[in-house]
C-alpha cells in the first residue's frame, strides 16, 4: 500500500468513515405484494422491499401499503448492496392494517373495517355493516314507537266505536240493523293505522 492510500486509511479509521453504513434512498413504488413492494431506483427495479424493518414484522402490528407510483424512502440495510431493504417513509399510503391479538383494523380510501373476536363492523360512505349485514337494517326505535302508538290508538277507537254501535242498536232492534252499522262507520271514519318504514338501511347487521 502506498503512502497516500495508507494516509487515507488512517484518516478513515480516525473519523470512523471506514465502517459500512446504512443508505437511505428515495424510490418510486412499482407494485405491492403482501408485506413487500417493488420499487425503482435509477431505472433499476428492486424487488422484495420489506414494509417492516424485519421479516414478518407486520404480522402483529401496523402494515402500511404505499400507493403504486408514489415515492418511498428506503433504508438499505445491506449498506449499499441493495439486498436487504425496508421502507421507512411514505409520500402516499394506499391502505393500512393494524393487528393486535384478535383485534384488527383495516382502512383504505373506500372503507374502514374493525374486527374484535367474532364481531365485525364495516363503515363505508353508504352506511354501517355489522357482521356481514345479512339480517337487514337495524330497527329505528322512534319510528317503531310511533307505529305501535298508532296501532294502540286505532284499537282504542275501534273499541269505543263497537260500544257506541251496539248501544245505538237499541232495545228490541235487530243486531244487524243499519243503525249500529252507521254509528260504527261514523266512529271509525277518522281512525287510521300508520306504519312507518322501520328499517335503517344505512346500518345493517
Amino acid at each position: 500500500m502506498d503512502n497516500a492510500s495508507r494516509i487515507k486509511q488512517l484518516l478513515q479509521q480516525i473519523t470512523g468513515t471506514e465502517q459500512s453504513v446504512f443508505l437511505f434512498l428515495p424510490m418510486e413504488v412499482v407494485s405491492v405484494e403482501g408485506d413487500t413492494c417493488r420499487a425503482r431506483h435509477n431505472g433499476l427495479e428492486i424487488p422484495d422491499i420489506r414494509l417492516a424493518a424485519i421479516e414478518g414484522g407486520t404480522s402483529g402490528g401496523l402494515l402500511l401499503k404505499p400507493a403504486a407510483g408514489s415515492i418511498v424512502l428506503v433504508a438499505d440495510l445491506s449498506c449499499g448492496e441493495l439486498r436487504e431493504c425496508a421502507v421507512i417513509g411514505y409520500s402516499e399510503i394506499e391502505s393500512l392494517t393494524y393487528r393486535h391479538g384478535d383485534t384488527s383494523v383495516e382502512a383504505n380510501g373506500n372503507a374502514v373495517s374493525v374486527a374484535a373476536g367474532d364481531m365485525r363492523v364495516k363503515v363505508t360512505a353508504e352506511g354501517v355493516e355489522i357482521n356481514g349485514g345479512k339480517q337487514g337494517g337495524l330497527v329505528l326505535a322512534s319510528a317503531l314507537r310511533r307505529s305501535l302508538e298508532s296501532i294502540r290508538n286505532y284499537c282504542s277507537t275501534m273499541q269505543q266505536a263497537v260500544a257506541a254501535g251496539l248501544s245505538g242498536v237499541g232495545a228490541g232492534a235487530a243486531a244487524n240493523g243499519p243503525t249500529g252499522a252507521g254509528i260504527f262507520s261514523e266512529q271509525m271514519a277518522a281512525a287510521t293505522i300508520t306504519l312507518e318504514d322501520l328499517e335503517d338501511k344505512k346500518a345493517t347487521h
